[in-house]
This record gives C-alpha cells, sequence and structure tokens, in this order.
C-alpha cells in the first residue's frame, strides 16, 4: 500500500484493514492509501482464482482475491514508505510519466531502476557466472555493461 495523490486509479485501503475497507476503483471510501497492484500469493491462488466471477465493470478483478484473503484472515498489507515508487501505466499519459521519472532517477542518481538480475546477484541468488551470462544476452548495451559492472563491484546500491 502506498499513499497517493491519483487514488482514483487504484483500489483504495482504509485503515485499519478490514474487509469493508478495501475497495475496487474508485474508492467508495475517502483515503489516500492505495493499493497499487504489487501482490504475492502462496500456493493455492489458482484454485482459488478459479471461482472468480467478473465485476459489475465486466472484468476479473484482483481486488476479488485479496477480499477473500482478508476474509480468511490471510490477507498482509504492507505500507511502502518513502524510498519507494509505484509508477502506473494504465494511461498513456502515465506511460510518458514513468518514462520520464526512471529515466531522470536512473540519469541523475547513476542507478538502475529495477534491475533484477543485480538484485538476484546481491542475494546470493545467482553467482557471478550466472550474472555474466545473463549480461550477454542483452548484447552490446547500457544494460549489459551496467551488469558487468556490478559483477567487478563499479556498482553502488
Amino acid at each position: 500500500m502506498q499513499e497517493s495523490t491519483a487514488i482514483n486509479r487504484y483500489a483504495g485501503v482504509a485503515s485499519p484493514v478490514t474487509s469493508s475497507n478495501i475497495s475496487i476503483v474508485p474508492p467508495a471510501q475517502s483515503t489516500s492509501i492505495s493499493s497499487p497492484g504489487l501482490y504475492f500469493y502462496p500456493a493455492g491462488v489458482s484454485d482459488m482464482a478459479k471461482d472468480v466471477k467478473p465485476s459489475a465493470h465486466g472484468e476479473l478483478e484482483i481486488i476479488t482475491l485479496n477480499e477473500r484473503y482478508l476474509d480468511q484472515n490471510r490477507l498482509d498489507v504492507q505500507l511502502l514508505g518513502s524510498g519507494f515508487a509505484w509508477l502506473d501505466i494504465g494511461t498513456m499519459e502515465s506511460r510518458l510519466e514513468a518514462a520520464e521519472f526512471v529515466h531522470k532517477v536512473e540519469t541523475r542518481q547513476g542507478v538502475k531502476i529495477s534491475a533484477p538480475e543485480k538484485i538476484a546477484f546481491r542475494y546470493g541468488w545467482i553467482d557471478k557466472e550466472e550474472l555474466l551470462k545473463s549480461a550477454e544476452k542483452y548484447g552490446k548495451s547500457p544494460y549489459e555493461q551496467h551488469l558487468k559492472a556490478v559483477v567487478e563491484g563499479e556498482v553502488r546500491g
């Protein structure tokens, strides 16, 4: 969950979290806490998802699964603090805004936003050899150079 000024584009969540506090876009309650769409589910979620029916919008809503986990007292909600950014890409304008944000952060701070291979390497999920092999897949690109710099210890963060 994250504080948001674009709450009308997400599911809203009031505090404390109860089944009546999670709503489908647009939020039914006045709140600045959004559920932007980063979910991790346990084994068995596919079986639960098979029972989801289309909403009034005619869509299968991910929030339906969250409500079911909440009703079973199995929903764990985490509020993302400062330093986190959720970039909505549901509209053409928001895609442009997200691309501009990523570009600014990467060029001004000299960091890559979400380099999965770097994360896996730092946590020990892959070794140096696997990281270099992955880097080669990107050809002669800035991303390949970034991953090789990670191996050489030239990248912070």
